[in-house]
């Protein structure tokens, strides 16, 4: 009679080991790129929202000062906080800071807010650069940041925005 030996082949305990603590080392990794990959992404978003909404903001404010008869406030060589302008037809806008949002009113109509509620603004000025007797050079300055109560630092982020504008007419 023939007895047939099996050889049973398997892992060590030593080569299990191992193999689990690579793939231990190479889940970590994963993970880790992951998570960085997510923060950054919604860094970038938050970046690109604030200055999304800043230079929209900027840019409508600009072209309406292009279109004005006549800057009513601030005064030339001085300051404020707020806007105040004729355009056509002796319509007057006024744009000011409410609430932390740069919001606009025509004809002493309720006003109407340029930014959302995400972003929020501060140090709103404008400052009429132009010499006496002439129609003025307004610069537009102001602080935007994301509007969150988080502390961590990646969904902080804050930039200072400026341009200047003149009335054509």
């Amino acid at each position: 009679m023939k007895i047939f030996k099996y050889k049973i082949k398997a892992f060590s305990l030593i080569e299990v080991l191992l193999y689990i603590s690579l793939l231990c080392i190479i889940l970590t990794g994963i993970v880790t790129f992951s998570n960085e990959l997510f923060l950054t992404s919604n860094k970038a978003k938050i970046i690109n929202n604030v200055d999304y909404e800043s230079n929209y903001a900027l840019n409508l404010i600009s072209s309406y000062i292009q279109e004005a008869k006549i800057i009513n406030s601030p005064t030339t060589s001085s300051s404020s906080p707020i806007l105040s302008f004729n355009y056509a037809s002796n319509t007057t806008i006024i744009i000011s800071l409410i609430n932390n949002q740069i919001s606009m009113s025509v004809d002493n109509n309720p006003p109407i807010s340029l930014t959302s509620n995400k972003v929020k603004i501060t140090n709103l000025t404008f400052t009429n650069l132009g010499l006496l007797n002439t129609k003025g050079l307004i610069k537009i300055s102001f602080t935007a940041d994301n509007n969150t109560t988080s502390e961590k630092q990646e969904f902080n982020f804050t930039n200072n925005y400026e341009t200047y504008a003149t009335p054509k007419n």
